[in-house]
């Protein structure tokens, strides 16, 4: 009998070895997928129904004979490993490349970059072509053999990271170039050889290789890259070599030497002001696993993103697979919200359904996943919300929304104005860009802060004008101030003026809506649902009190109303800078 087999590949043409490297020749083709499914199961056994359909392509024949036929060569090829169990088969006492692949993978992932880069090394150095590509027309196999192909682009891709960290830039080109050839649609290869490029004073090249990346996503699948690649661009344009944010922390081993742990958030690059009670909160929240779903609600400016962001950062290191950013605010079409996910995850997004692929992606990792901006398309963001939450119990979801996602496994928190910490942040944002703030100017800053409804992007608004001109001036001219043009250049279009902010929550409304909203601005101060009915109702409009009831409801749902329930009556009010935007909307 020939030796014994202690030893199979997978991660190409299915192959025996025995003890000293040996090969075990597995002669005719129903062995080798017997083989191959036997592998695909390992330590498991398979049923013998199930193998005879892996076996024979062309319809299994009946009974157990010719199953048994080929089990029984193969087991005398391979010198007993195969062994029966119930009514299938088994193999056992045995190594399988595959496993030793991901051995190797885990181990590099917390190794500082030089030994990152040998054991990725040994590990891709396993690959002798496609996983299980003896059973690709077999449905129970091919899942396995997906999750190894994204483990080895992944590999490849933190092979060239590390090489990155080492500035081998020449030999991360070469591999990251390699990469892309063979993986065109994928996002974070193209990436990082854009900044391979710029790191070695190719910056030319690497906003080719953005282009070229972005046309071929746009032409194949109708998609435009994520806010990350974009991100990169950005830094290769301005000079930067920075490609994402990540968490440094110091290892346990002996050297001191440091990790990265995977995801990406935007680097909001100034302080965090406020916020301290609802930021911890949310960071409780967060590490308790107590709700699959946190919302971040309030009105627009008022700091969602920034606290979304912050409370990420600081549990971060508690998600084994990392904290991803996902922005929505460019998404016009709701059916693309889990492209747009699986982009920004960096998942393979060339062909499948793209919610199935996200959740089979998602449902064996810890995440957290930060979906912004999801007001204009609440349903479709609360629809994948809720399908993540229910199937994969690992991954955590913070998101930020104008109003709730209104699912069952949501928890919400409501953000109100900055009030306390208002006038802290105005003379943080002035100093930041050369503005001189003395202790004779805080009552005008004070004032700034009121007139603004104490709202953050409105003050940091204001305080953007403090390198040339001091609190007291700006207070007196406020009014013209905040309809001029943002001295930043690098805000987005929501975020240009104040105007902007309210007119983005403005546009999602409903006609009602904004009848109610513009009508109910003439209240300088709170008023009762009772006087809403009755001004509604001036005039001749169609509106029933039903209807101004259920409406009032659905603007504070959208952060536009605020509802105080103290005092004998319940009281509405909006904030002043919304009230002078609806004024202006007044038939």
């Amino acid at each position: 009998m020939t030796e014994r087999a202690t030893s199979f590949g997978v991660l190409g043409p299915v192959a025996a070895y025995e003890q000293n490297g040996d090969i075990v020749p597995v002669v005719g083709r129903r062995q080798e997928r017997l083989l191959c499914a036997l592998l695909a199961a390992s330590p498991h056994a398979v049923s013998a129904d199930r193998l005879a359909e892996a076996v024979w392509t062309d319809g299994a024949p009946s009974g157990p004979g010719p199953l048994r036929t080929v089990a029984s060569r193969l087991r005398s090829s391979l010198g007993g490993v195969i062994v029966s169990r119930g009514t299938g088969y088994a193999i056992e006492g045995c190594s399988i490349d595959a496993g030793r692949f991901e051995k190797l993978c885990v181990q590099a992932r917390g190794s500082p970059p030089a030994e990152t880069t040998l054991l990725l090394d040994e590990a891709l150095g396993l690959w002798r072509g496609r996983a299980f590509e003896e059973l690709e027309d077999v449905d129970w196999v091919q899942p396995l053999a997906v999750r190894l192909r994204e483990l080895r682009c992944e590999a490849v891709e933190r092979k060239g990271e590390a090489l990155i960290e080492l500035l081998e830039l020449g030999s991360a080109a070469a591999v990251l170039e390699a990469h892309c050839a063979a993986e065109p649609l994928r996002e974070r290869p193209h990436g990082l050889l854009m900044t391979a490029y710029a790191r070695d004073g190719r910056a030319a090249d690497g906003l080719r290789v953005f282009e070229r990346f972005r046309c071929r996503l746009r032409d194949e699948i109708g998609l435009s890259p994520s806010q990350w690649l974009r991100n990169v661009e950005r830094s290769i344009l301005v000079g930067q070599e920075t490609t994402r944010l990540e968490l440094a922390t110091e290892s346990s081993t002996a050297n001191g030497g440091y990790h990265h742990l995977p995801g990406w958030l935007p680097r909001i690059g100034s302080s965090f002001v406020g916020r301290h009670a609802e930021l911890e909160r949310i960071v409780q929240w967060l590490k308790d696993r107590t709700h699959p779903v946190i919302t971040i609600v309030g009105a627009g400016g008022i700091g969602k993103t920034r606290l979304a962001v912050q409370s990420a950062l600081r549990c971060w290191d508690g998600f084994q697979h990392g904290a991803w950013m996902v922005e929505l605010a460019e998404v016009s079409d709701p059916t693309r919200v889990a492209a747009v996910c699986a982009a920004a995850l960096e998942i393979d997004v060339a062909t499948g359904d793209w919610v199935d692929r996200l959740i089979e992606s998602l449902r064996d990792r810890e995440v957290l996943l930060v979906l912004d901006n999801c007001e204009h398309v609440v349903e479709a963001a609360a629809a994948l919300a809720a399908r993540i939450a229910r199937d994969c119990e690992r991954v955590s979801i913070l998101a930020t929304s104008r109003e709730p996602l209104r699912i069952i496994c949501e928890r919400v928190e409501r953000l109100a104005p900055l009030h306390d910490h208002a006038v802290e942040l105005f003379v943080d944002r002035a100093e930041a860009i050369g503005g001189r703030i003395v202790e004779s100017d805080l009552h005008a800053v004070s004032d700034i802060c009121d007139r603004l409804d104490n709202l953050p992007l409105a003050i940091e608004l204001a305080a953007a004008h403090a390198d040339y001109l001091p609190p007291l001036k700006i207070a007196k001219q406020l009014a013209t101030l905040m309809d001029s043009q943002l001295p930043r250049r690098d805000a987005t279009a929501r975020h240009a003026g104040l105007n902007a902010a309210i007119r983005w929550s403005w546009d999602l409304l409903r006609p009602d809506e904004r009848s109610v909203l513009s009508t109910c601005s003439v209240f300088r101060g709170g008023w009762t649902p009772d006087a809403a009915v009755a001004v509604c109702g001036f005039g001749g409009s169609s509106l029933e009190v039903v209807d101004v009831v259920a409406v009032l409801s659905s603007l504070t749902r959208k952060s536009l109303l605020t509802l105080d329930h103290n005092g004998p009556d319940s009281r509405y009010s909006m904030l002043e800078t919304t009230r002078e935007f609806g004024t202006e909307r007044l038939n």
